[in-house]
């Protein structure tokens, strides 16, 4: 197992690709798989200490860490556009007061909010006592106290202790009329300090209110499920850039070379269903063959042609976004191929009115 030491600079460099990912998650999902699986591994847990519930259980908090330990603790995931509430937290402090258990996670992959759920004199939605945000240099002694090592030690207690105090007297600290200020006004002047104003003991300590945090950048991130939804809304829209099932990601500059690069993927994993492939289970029209001619006999109005390891194939170019679309959707429906594992991202977010 890791020393503090080395688990803090593997926690630290996940910390940092996580701000560092070149778009943020599309969904749940990927929140999960890109942020918090990596991060709880980071943190020392192995794959077998981490059990996903997955969506038949119900009422079940998403992960559950340490299962069937005097240790266990509980996660419920958000997705990474969705602003954490008090409330999501109520149905995993539920559950974990049900089992006996202590620790509750909530998290986006932006924003971590640790519950106790021995504070039982509170409602759940009431037991937060530790709250970090991405950005905020105190994720890494957050996260490093929800490792492996520090819960199964005890650390995590005492962790929660200090983070307390520290908000607490920061707080104090900073506001002339507050009551720590006011006691240590009255304590100094009795011990002859006659002079002595609050604002010097601000002064003193020097601490500043930090600024807010930036707001998080407007979602311009979809998967292919989400955008065969919204497929009538992307007018004047374009893609700039495709990330495949397997990860890679590809800058494109229209509808057409995305759907190429697309093609191109598949052929190039042997992945190509049978040809040709029509704009939707129904049609005679092509989106993609080896011939530009359509099943109709008619020539394709705009032939792209692309080339791949199967040969030379054609794409039926003259069409709009969210026929792009359908027929992409199409393509990994004959493929067997989960349109969530597609995520393209557009020059502008789609409107929601």
């Amino acid at each position: 197992m890791a020393n503090d030491s080395e688990l803090r600079k593997r926690l630290n460099s996940e910390i940092e690709r996580v701000r560092k990912l070149p778009k943020p998650p599309p969904n749940e999902s990927c929140t999960c798989y890109w942020v918090i699986n990596s991060l709880l591994e980071a943190a020392g847990y192995e794959k077998h200490e981490i059990l996903l519930q997955g969506a038949i259980s119900a009422g079940v908090p998403d992960y559950t860490i340490l299962p069937q330990t005097d240790y266990t603790w509980y996660l419920e995931a958000k997705d990474w556009k969705v602003t954490l509430d008090k409330s999501h937290a109520v149905q995993a402090v539920n559950y974990a007061n049900a089992q006996g258990k202590r620790w509750v996670v909530l998290s986006n992959g932006r924003q971590w909010h640790l519950y106790d759920n021995y504070l039982r004199e509170r409602p759940a939605e009431d037991r937060l006592v530790v709250s970090v945000e991405l950005e905020s240099p105190d994720l890494i002694d957050f996260l490093f106290a929800l490792s492996k090592p520090s819960v199964t030690s005890g650390q995590l207690e005492r962790y929660v202790v200090q983070k307390q105090i520290k908000d607490v007297l920061d707080e104090q600290l900073k506001n002339p009329s507050s009551k720590a200020i006011t006691m240590l006004t009255e304590f100094l002047r009795k011990e002859g300090i006659t002079d002595v104003q609050p604002d010097d003991i601000v002064n003193y300590f020097g601490l500043k209110t930090p600024p807010p945090p930036p707001p998080p950048p407007p979602n311009n991130v979809y998967t292919l499920a989400e955008l065969h939804e919204l497929r009538d809304k992307l007018a004047f829209n374009k893609p700039t850039h495709v990330q495949f099932p397997d990860q890679t990601i590809r800058e494109v500059s229209s509808w057409k070379e995305m759907a190429g690069s697309i093609v191109e993927w598949f052929a190039q994993h042997n992945r190509l269903p049978e040809l040709p492939i029509p704009w939707d289970p129904r049609s005679k029209r092509w989106f993609v063959a080896r011939e530009p001619v359509h099943g109709t006999g008619t020539k394709m109005a705009i032939p792209y042609r692309i080339d791949t390891p199967q040969g030379e194939l054609f794409i039926e170019a003259f069409c709009s976004s969210g026929d792009h679309i359908r027929s992409i959707h199409t393509l990994f429906q004959a493929a067997g191929e989960p349109p969530e594992g597609l995520v393209i991202t557009l020059k502008d977010p789609i409107p929601m009115d």
